[in-house]
């Protein structure tokens, strides 16, 4: 799924900071299934693009959900059907997300670009792509980040006190 392949904007918000970016621009996505419940399944991708002091963070999340959109070589659960795209009603965990970082002094100056994304018909939920993007933040702003940090991050997002 490439970065590239984004739809309508769903969102577009602007944060006023004054504190440094990242140095550089990165992009990562993450894909997970979590075998508690019925909302378990998300895949989201973020680009960052590096701000200067006093930039302003913007929020783009694409909406690529259509029909023919199926994306088959997911994780989640079957009989699960998953579309690529993030409709409106997940995005809004996406804001919320940025929105608590923002209000504990841990978000970044830089723009942030939503997608790919994908959802399950019945196993995604707006908390899902919530807890997605506080990992994506969480990894991308992370020092010297490896397989090891990154299940750490995801561990603590989904343990029984954060779920």
């Amino acid at each position: 799924m490439p970065f590239n392949n984004c739809g309508n904007k769903v969102i577009e918000k602007s944060y006023e900071l004054h504190k440094e970016g990242l140095n550089c621009d990165k992009e990562i996505a993450v894909e997970v299934r979590v075998d508690r419940d019925a909302n378990n399944y998300g895949l989201l991708g973020v680009k960052y693009y590096k701000g200067k002091l006093g930039a302003k963070v913007i929020i783009n999340i694409c909406d690529d959900d259509m029909p023919d959109n199926l994306y088959e070589e997911n994780i989640s659960l079957r009989p699960d059907i998953v579309h690529r795209g993030i409709p409106k009603e997940y995005a809004t965990g996406i804001e919320k997300s940025f929105d608590m970082s923002y209000k504990k002094g841990i978000l970044k100056c830089g723009i942030y670009k939503f997608g790919p994304g994908a959802y399950g018909e019945i196993g995604s939920s707006e908390n899902i792509f919530f807890r997605l993007t506080n990992i994506l933040l969480r990894v991308l702003y992370a020092d010297n980040c490896d397989e090891k940090i990154i299940k750490q991050i995801v561990g603590e997002e989904f343990c029984e006190n954060h779920y």
